[in-house]
């Protein structure tokens, strides 16, 4: 999550009119922030987006597995107090280890699509959570966290590397070359890594079998080797294009100049 959000315990009691389908909640006194702060919050479940061809032994193997995550979660945060909290979980079909496959078209452009990939099953879980917060034009009024795009989140995701974020238009063996995070320290035994994302960050830690990475690491040689001619001649183009630019004289200049006035 991109805060950290702090449980407080209830020192006030206030009367609320508590309406469950409503976000807005009207107060019998004046809101503030350390009254929003001690609201009782609670735990939403928005459901699971199924999408995998699975049998249905498969899918209740992987719920178990993510009800075991959102009980870790649950317990961190069993009595949410001046915040809403909301759980749900996906399951996708996805492929691992694909090549990629480069079909140029007549308009220039490119296509791409995958090739000799491993079957997997990507599943995820995710919960957000939103603040309480005053209307700012109200005083006798009440946000409630949720629904609200204003969320921290917390996902975990399996089968999927959304890690290696940081995709480059480089190939090896018809696989993309993607640069790893920066790291950011350890938790717990784990490295941590670290991921601008829309003025803030995101940091998470990557669980794999040991000796088993799921990603074949790229040596600097083999890096550079692909990497040089692609910088070269993404500069080649460039100065290229500028060459293509008409160079107009002074009296050209000053005609577009006065014309433009």
């Amino acid at each position: 999550m991109k805060k950290q959000i702090i449980l407080l315990i209830p020192l006030l009691l206030h009367l609320c009119s508590f309406a469950q389908s409503e976000r807005v909640i009207k107060l019998t006194s004046p809101c503030s922030d350390e009254f929003v702060q001690n609201v009782p919050g609670r735990w939403l479940d928005y459901g699971a987006g199924l999408n995998a061809n699975i049998s249905k032994q498969q899918q209740q193997e992987i719920f178990n597995r993510l009800d075991k995550i959102h009980q870790f979660v649950v317990n961190i945060y069993a009595s949410p107090m001046g915040f809403d909290a909301e759980h749900g979980w996906h399951t996708f079909d996805d492929q691992f280890a694909y090549q990629v496959k480069l079909d140029h078209l007549e308009n220039g452009n490119t296509r791409e699509s995958r090739i000799n990939g491993v079957p997997v099953v990507l599943y995820s879980y995710e919960a957000y959570f939103g603040r309480y917060s005053c209307v700012y034009n109200d005083t006798h009024k009440m946000l409630r966290g949720l629904p609200s795009e204003d969320v921290e989140w917390f996902f975990v995701y399996a089968n999927k590397l959304t890690l290696l974020a940081g995709e480059v238009p480089l190939y090896i063996d018809g696989r993309k070359v993607q640069m790893m995070p920066a790291v950011k320290g350890n938790w717990k035994g784990y490295t941590l890594y670290y991921i601008p994302f829309q003025g803030t960050a995101k940091t998470m830690v990557f669980l794999h079998r040991d000796g088993m990475l799921p990603y074949i690491p790229v040596t600097r040689k083999q890096y550079l080797d692909i990497a040089i001619p692609y910088i070269t001649k993404f500069y080649d183009d460039q100065v290229a294009d500028l060459d293509k630019i008409p160079v107009r004289s002074i009296e050209e200049q000053e005609a577009i100049k006065n014309k433009n006035h």
